[in-house]
């Protein structure tokens, strides 16, 4: 399974493209995407709305950090070794891989349609 981020901000389809060029999202590519990311929340100076973006921030934080420890979590399981003398047991981590995929990009999803049945909508 595979989830494709697209945007419809030049500047943010600029940054995804760079990042995603090579497959892989360096610990520098990952904090200045986070960096862009609390400027803009930053830049919304409207008072109404600011407690409600905070929120949302500590929410996109806690999502990011709760990924990274899923994934130690899964390289501390070896998940991702092959084992050369059981295929039983390599079926059954392959198995497991694509379920814990899978779980997640329907989380992710369920945040991106929570995201396009509200603000995408103004």
């Amino acid at each position: 399974m595979s989830l494709r981020l697209v945007s419809t901000d030049e500047d943010l389809k600029v940054l995804i493209a760079r990042v995603e060029s090579d497959a892989l999202v360096t610990p520098v590519e990952f904090r200045e995407i986070r960096e862009k990311a609390d400027i803009e929340i930053d830049s919304i100076t409207e008072e109404s709305f600011r407690q409600a973006l905070e929120v949302f921030q500590g929410a996109a934080d806690t999502v990011a950090e709760r990924l990274q420890d899923l994934a130690l979590a899964v390289r501390r399981t070896k998940l991702g070794v092959r084992d050369n003398k059981d295929r039983q047991a390599n079926s059954e981590k392959e198995r497991m891989k694509q379920s814990l995929k899978r779980a997640v990009e329907f989380q992710l999803a369920y945040i991106v349609l929570a995201y396009q049945s509200s603000l995408e909508r103004l």
